[in-house]
């Protein structure tokens, strides 16, 4: 058999092979079309809730945003109850409700960091660490801001150990966090509270070679000061 013949045999026995499953598609279709039509629903319908849950959440993100946007002028004036459970007479939400209603977005995460500064700030230190250990945003460096705020509990209720502790697992979240150094400052300040001083000079040590440039490296001495008080006492 020539070369064309054999190219017109393949394509004549490619295009019958379409063909034949085709048919048989064909005739499953008309055999099962109840089925087939049910399925087909199912399909469709699966879609279209795939696009209403995207479309929705897209829709949340945005409202979120701007929720949170309205509020932050009294957060940012030190208004802290406003910010907290929203302005009514303005019609605006606080970061209470905003966490409460859009916590799986970026704004709602945001809005339960801001709600565990507020409460901070109003010396509410337990509903401050409930809403900093709910934050669950994927931001490496918001992460790092709820476990200082949890750090900073602690140290507000005289638990030095732990402040210590979460101030160090904050600095470690996010290299490229600018607040590392003070994180680190604060873990050895904690540190020398509670007596560990070899782990506080350990860390201004870290302070001193990995952020020569910074503020808390300024701040040194006076901590090398208050260990070596420390010691001699």
């Amino acid at each position: 058999m020539s070369d064309n013949k054999k190219t017109v045999h393949a394509i004549e026995t490619k295009g019958d092979n379409i063909l034949n499953s085709f048919l048989k598609l064909k005739e499953l279709i008309i055999k099962n079309q109840k089925m087939v039509f049910i399925g087909i629903i199912v399909v469709i319908a699966l879609v279209v809730v795939a696009i209403l849950v995207n479309n929705r959440a897209i829709a949340n993100k945005k409202v979120a945003s701007e929720k949170l946007s309205a509020i932050m002028e009294n957060y940012s004036n030190f208004n802290f109850n406003k910010a907290l459970n929203g302005d009514s007479l303005q019609g605006k939400d606080g970061f209470v409700k905003i966490a409460d209603e859009y916590g799986s977005t970026n704004s709602g995460n945001i809005a339960k960091l801001l709600a565990g500064n507020s409460y901070y700030a109003l010396s509410n230190f337990d509903k401050a660490i409930e809403y900093y250990e709910d934050f669950s945003g994927s931001s490496k460096m918001l992460k790092a801001a709820s476990i200082a705020g949890q750090a900073a509990v602690y140290e507000a209720k005289r638990d030095f150990a732990k402040a210590a502790e979460y101030y160090l697992i904050a600095s470690k979240e996010d290299e490229f966090n600018p607040t590392n150094s003070e994180l680190l400052l604060k873990a050895s300040n904690n540190f020398i509270k509670i007596g560990e001083l070899e782990k506080a000079e350990e860390i201004l040590n870290t302070i001193k070679k990995d952020y020569p440039k910074t503020k808390a490296s300024r701040e040194i001495e006076r901590y090398l000061g208050k260990i070596s008080v420390k010691k001699l006492g």
